[in-house]
């Protein structure tokens, strides 16, 4: 069955090539690699019967899931991947059920915040003399089906400090308890002065864009001395 993969361009995510890897290609992005067209980035490949695994491979550094994939499952290691079912008469196979998420609440800290930690103030500064770490944390409710959730951190000149992702989701018991999920920058990890100034959090899940928010990160104490060495000014 020939199969048209497609991502789409967004300014959300600078996009300069795009692969397919799959298990249809060995996973080797040289074999699947996109064209932009009219704003899409698209790949086309005659697929067999069976089940294929596939991500998009962005700049030759992020992986991420096919937003338009109608079934994820994890492999053995718990990785999560878009899978795509062909039949044995070439027909796709598609799932029918409707998966929902809902944020509950987003914050911001210098450490990691526990659940059960409620009457903490989400900041917007933070110092690497002071702090060791920026971290986020999201509460998720009404989670059904599996997702993948993958946090991005870009320093001020907009260049990709890193990534990291998690697996969301729930035995759906109880959908309105709280799924909490953290994501951090140790300020070890950060090198030069250059990446001092406002940092840009962006979040996707399934390889859709949801949300940014912006913090600043300082890199020098934020008190100096003057005078006889008492008095304190802010920079």
């Amino acid at each position: 069955m020939l199969i048209r993969f497609e991502y789409k361009a967004t300014p959300y995510l600078p996009i300069k090539n795009i692969c397919v890897i799959g298990s249809f290609n060995g996973f080797q992005p040289e074999k699947g690699v996109m064209q932009k067209k009219n704003g899409a980035w698209v790949f086309d490949m005659l697929l067999p019967e069976g089940e294929h695994r596939y991500k998009f491979l962005i700049n030759y550094r992020i992986k991420l899931n096919d937003p338009n994939a109608n079934l994820y499952r994890p492999d053995e290691s718990g990785e999560l991947w878009s899978v795509i079912l062909i039949d044995d008469k070439g027909q796709r196979l598609y799932n029918n059920e409707q998966y929902k998420i809902t944020i509950e609440e987003y914050l911001l800290s210098g450490r990691i915040v526990e659940p059960e930690e409620t009457n903490v103030t989400s900041r917007k500064h933070f110092n690497r003399t002071l702090d060791k770490m920026v971290v986020a944390r999201f509460a998720f409710t009404e989670v059904t089906g599996i997702h993948e959730v993958t946090a991005f951190w870009f320093e001020p000149n907009g260049s990709l400090h890193s990534y990291s992702q998690r697996n969301l989701f729930s035995d759906e018991k109880d959908l309105d308890e709280p799924i909490h999920l953290w994501f951090w920058v140790p300020f070890d990890k950060i090198k030069g002065d250059g990446s001092a100034g406002l940092w840009t959090l962006k979040l996707f899940i399934n390889g859709n864009y949801i949300m940014e928010d912006q913090m600043t990160i300082s890199r020098s104490f934020p008190y100096q001395g003057y005078g006889n060495g008492y008095g304190l000014k802010r920079v």
